[in-house]
């Protein structure tokens, strides 16, 4: 297997680089690593931290090599078992992180409990923010402010750019719901001045 044929696949595309986007993933992986050795916050937060710091990692080696993952469901967990033809990543790395990313998801699960909203919220606007790249960062600051009923469908749709299926799996909820969800943590940014419309934010379905 080769990188070449993934594209066949359609699991990646062809994409050159910059200096400036390996020097910014390389900023985001060294923030991560110092929040994943803060003894101060809790476990789940630090692996999270590592969890991320490792993907982002991944991400380096493979847009180093000119490839980009296709947005579709699972395009995360390619990024990671591209390792093995970026940089020789053994099989037993690849596993390790196939465990890690199973951990992460069960860690979502379990959050579920803080993100319930009444049901009769169902039928109200929908909201699919497709963020830049260059702003996701910014805005996961602010992320910290919003209640926690609505910063996990946030996290996973804002930053993860996760399928609203997905996301409504992980949280245990309905897709309309996490749509829902969406669309009001976008108000609340917006409102902590974040302008997430300026920035490029569009409103869709997934």
């Amino acid at each position: 297997m080769s990188l070449e044929k993934w594209v066949e696949y359609s699991w990646l595309k062809a994409e050159p680089t910059s200096r400036d986007e390996i020097k910014s993933l390389l900023t985001i992986v060294n923030r991560d690593l110092k929040d994943a050795n803060v003894a101060a916050i809790s476990e789940d937060r630090r692996f999270e931290a590592a969890y991320s710091a490792a993907r982002t990692a991944a991400t380096i080696a493979l847009r180093a090599s000119g490839y980009r993952t296709s947005t579709q469901v699972g395009h995360h967990a390619k990024t990671m078992e591209s390792l093995e033809l970026t940089i020789n990543a053994d099989s037993k790395m690849i596993q390790k992180m196939r465990t890690f990313s199973k951990k992460r998801w069960s860690q979502l699960r379990t959050a579920r409990r803080e993100t319930e909203l009444p049901e009769d919220l169902a039928g109200a606007g929908t909201a699919d923010p497709a963020v830049r790249r260059e702003t996701r960062e910014r805005i996961k600051q602010a992320f910290f402010h919003l209640p926690a009923k609505y910063r996990l469908v946030a996290t996973l749709a804002l930053i993860e750019e996760e399928p609203y299926k997905n996301i409504g799996e992980a949280a245990g909820i309905s897709v309309a719901l996490v749509k829902v969800r969406v669309f009001r943590a976008v108000r609340m940014l917006e409102e902590t001045q974040f302008q997430l419309s300026s920035l490029g934010v569009e409103v869709n379905a997934k």
